[in-house]
């Protein structure tokens, strides 16, 4: 900083410096009237940190190129400044006003300009002759009411920024060259359809523009309250979020031809249907209708799923009018994950069983399904299954042929009164609040043939809780509790196994804190235990 003060302070001209780099505030010497730069007739980079207290005048030679001053004091440039050779101008947080230059200073080379959180400024400086401009950052411009027709001329210009220009109703016609394009909380009303055709725009952002009606693309939407109809994507799309919209439906043609990896339709509380071209999507990887509360109808899953490349999410929890999952005609090797959580489906189609690779599904929370069928469980890849809050009374004894079963969730199943005997790598069982359920099967068979599969399954750790489960029976707490001490016995079992294999092959001393963490945890209320409710097995030597 002395440097800096030395060189501000001198009145000789110095051709020696062509960069400075400092806080004005943080210089301890007594506060500069003046900043006079010109005399330094070689300086090209200034990078100038708040300084509102600078009470004389601004000099600036004419040879720079990049100024970066936030904060800057005065309301336009320096009178006597050619910002001919500017290039980088960032004045951001700044007092300045619209004639931020006069008609003889135009910095005819400047490239980028950043004017984030000028609140006093009401115009955009002219930068009509700037024809190299190609980033123009104007977020925050809070008094900021239009943005000039001229634009459209700005052949170079890729990025523009107008996010928090909360008086901004309208946009002219934009390049042509235009990548980026931010126009959240605007009160912009509607889009011009140059927006569109251009095909290099890869990111529009209209998040929280509650007065937009209608367009004809759009990006990402989130929150635009007002939105109802759309009709295409721009073609760079990938994920479109339209979360939060009044949008109806997806028109048939705005996804054709897409490259779209994902689609976020989340609490769109007015859409009713999807294209049936829904699945021709090749690198569709996850699909989120969670919370769309009047979405009733599902295209048919067929042999366009043959298209899919990547694993596939499918979200329709919440989705509260949502009755019959359609038919899967051919067998899907992309489907993973689904989730119906909260929908109104009384039960899954035989054809569940053409999932041949989901492994989690979800139906939770879904008030009507009063069966589960043994079709559901000739999923052999099958790894997580929630089925809380339902009105099922039993399990099918074809549950314990889910060989890779190792989650099942059937909390508050108010109905539940008969579990047969579970699969043998089930590690987690959650039943809480089943008040109905009277009669628990021993699994120690599957158990005992489960011991060799157990030890190369990943993690070491069990939880079974059956708390709130008034009714259950003595025969029941009786198999609950022969089954723990099996469950005991093969954790120790594997434990052991685990920690030679870590010995033997000199593995990474952290992956001892798997066999530290192994255990074994039963909880059923009404029974005692030795030592409180959970049984835990560490160290087995």
């Amino acid at each position: 900083m002395d440097d800096v003060y030395k060189v501000l302070t001198n009145n000789q001209r110095d051709g020696r410096v062509q960069a400075i780099s400092f806080d004005m505030d943080k210089i301890e010497k007594p506060r500069l009237k003046d900043a006079n730069f010109k005399k330094m007739y070689q300086l090209r980079w200034l990078r100038v940190s708040y300084s509102y207290l600078l009470s004389g005048s601004l000099h600036l030679p004419n040879s720079l190129r990049f100024l970066k001053w936030h904060g800057y004091p005065l309301k336009s440039l320096p009178s006597k400044f050619s910002a001919q050779n500017l290039v980088v101008l960032d004045i951001s947080s700044s007092r300045v006003g619209p004639q931020l230059w006069n008609e003889d200073q135009s910095p005819v080379n400047l490239k980028r300009i950043d004017l984030q959180f000028c609140r006093y400024l009401t115009e955009v400086p002219n930068l009509s002759q700037c024809l190299n401009i190609e980033h123009i950052n104007l977020e925050g411009c809070g008094s900021l009411v239009e943005i000039p027709s001229y634009f459209q001329h700005l052949s170079k210009l890729t990025y523009l920024n107008l996010s928090k220009c909360y008086k901004i109703k309208n946009l002219p016609k934009m390049p042509c060259n235009l990548e980026f394009l931010d126009l959240s909380w605007t009160r912009i009303e509607e889009l011009p359809s140059s927006v569109w055709s251009h095909e290099k725009i890869s990111r529009l952002d209209i998040r929280y523009c509650e007065h937009l009606k209608s367009l004809p693309k759009q990006q990402f939407l989130k929150g635009c309250k007002s939105l109802c109809e759309m009709w295409e994507l721009p073609r760079n799309t990938i994920v479109p979020e339209l979360s939060g919209t009044a949008i109806k439906e997806l028109r048939k043609t705005s996804i054709e031809s897409l490259g779209l990896t994902a689609i976020k339709l989340i609490n769109c509380k007015s859409l009713v249907s999807l294209p049936t071209n829904i699945w021709k999507l090749k690198s569709l990887e996850s699909l989120d209708l969670s919370g769309c509360s009047k979405f009733q109808h599902f295209p048919e899953i067929s042999e366009a799923m043959k298209h899919l490349e990547e694993s596939v999410s499918l979200d329709l929890s919440g989705c509260s009018k949502f009755q019959h999952f359609p038919e899967i005609s051919e067998a899907m090797k992309h489907l993973e994950f689904l989730n119906l959580s909260g929908t109104m489906v009384k039960e899954v189609p035989p054809s569940i069983g053409n999932l041949v690779a989901l492994r989690k599904l979800d139906l939770g929370d879904c008030k009507y399904l009063e069966v589960v069928h043994d079709y559901l469980f000739r999923l052999t890849s099958l790894q997580e299954l929630d089925l809380s809050s339902t009105k099922i009374k039993s399990l099918p004894a074809s549950i314990k042929q889910a060989s890779q079963l190792s989650r099942l969730c059937l909390n508050d199943c108010n109905s539940l009164e008969y579990l047969p005997e579970l699969p043998p790598l089930l590690l987690c069982l959650q039943a809480k609040g089943c008040t109905s359920l009277k009669t628990v099967s021993s699994s120690s068979t599957a158990l005992a043939q489960g011991w060799e599969k157990c030890i190369f399954y990943r993690g070491l750790y069990e939880r079974h809780v059956f708390s709130n489960c008034p009714k259950l029976d003595e025969n029941a707490r009786s198999n609950i509790m022969g089954d723990a001490q099996l469950r005991i016995m093969r954790m120790a079992t594997a434990s052991k196994f685990k920690e030679d294999k870590i010995e033997e092959t000199s593995y990474d001393s952290n992956k001892g804190i798997l066999r530290k963490r192994s255990f074994v945890a039963i909880n059923v209320v009404g029974m005692k235990f030795q030592n409180g409710s959970a049984i835990k097995v560490r160290d087995v030597q």
